[in-house]
């Protein structure tokens, strides 16, 4: 057989399209890497985020917020007081997260959807401090806000909680049940359907809009406790029962952390001779605070 001599030219053309080749398969080669590492950079899987640096599995986080104090004297608030120390701890494999909250026009909407962004908690219970005699258990949040000074000194720039939201929203927890469970383990405690139109009233229509929305998945409430040393049954209110109320509410609450609790219902889906007798209890409630 005769060797193949191929001229300089041919040679020349051959040893272009080797190049070339070898060029476009590299960057094919880097374009390839560069869109798979984008992708996994983008979209981390759950497995990752919820792992610990150690590659154990997180805990799922419960949210439980207080207030800072407030009025005049600033004395130490009992919602902030009975849950502070709870920050960090166990309990039925999910761990407690507290946060305060300032006294402050707007400050649940500013502070909440970051916290629950940055835990994704199972569930959020707020507290406030509410009146005397009994612990609270809010069932009603309404989408008003009192002619009331913060504690930087400012009233509200507009008079609802959401602009364009709801009027009404009822509590998304079983909270007939929660009271009745709470009073059997001994605790003075009532349902009310009026949180008082200040900060209290703006946490839970917040955690209600929120869960709404699908920004919360869990159950959410808001329970006023009654100001420290103030009399309870023929006891002094002090931080560590404020702190045992906490915890029953969240063993009375379990079933719903356990099942995702349920949606929040805003007052244009509730029965419209509800939504009017909350309206007329408002206005005169505000007619008597002007007076």
């Amino acid at each position: 057989m005769k060797d193949i001599v191929l001229q300089p030219t041919a040679v020349s053309r051959h040893r272009r399209i080797i190049v070339v080749a070898i060029v476009l398969g590299l960057a094919i080669a880097s374009a390839s890497a560069a869109f798979f590492l984008s992708r996994g950079a983008a979209q981390p899987s759950a497995a990752i985020d919820n792992r610990d640096a150690k590659g154990a599995a997180k805990p799922g986080v419960i949210l439980l917020t207080g207030y800072e104090p407030f009025g005049k004297k600033k004395e130490p608030n009992p919602s902030w007081e009975g849950i502070k120390k709870l920050d960090g701890k166990s309990w039925k494999g999910y761990q407690l997260v507290c946060k305060l909250v300032p006294v402050v026009w707007g400050a649940p909407h500013d502070h909440l959807p970051s916290w629950i962004a940055e835990h994704q908690p199972a569930a959020v219970f707020a507290f406030g401090q509410g009146g005397k005699g009994s612990f609270t258990v809010e069932a009603v949040a309404v989408n008003e806000r009192a002619d009331s000074k913060d504690n930087l000194g400012a009233k509200p720039t507009q008079r609802t909680i959401i602009e364009d939201g709801p009027f009404v929203y009822t509590t998304s927890l079983p909270y007939a049940n929660i009271v009745s469970e709470l009073a059997k383990k001994g605790h003075g405690v009532r349902l009310s359907k009026l949180a008082g139109h200040y900060l209290c009233e703006e946490m839970l229509y917040t955690l209600e809009h929120l869960k709404a929305t699908k920004n919360v998945q869990g159950p959410v409430a808001f329970c006023h406790v009654p100001p420290l040393q103030s009399d309870l049954n023929g006891q002094p209110v002090t931080a560590e029962l404020v702190e045992s109320f906490v915890m029953d509410v969240l063993e009375v609450s379990y079933p719903s952390i356990q099942g995702g609790g349920t949606r929040a219902e805003p007052g244009n889906e509730a029965r419209a001779q509800d939504v009017k007798d909350i309206r007329e209890f408002v206005n005169r409630y505000f007619r008597t605070w002007s007076e």
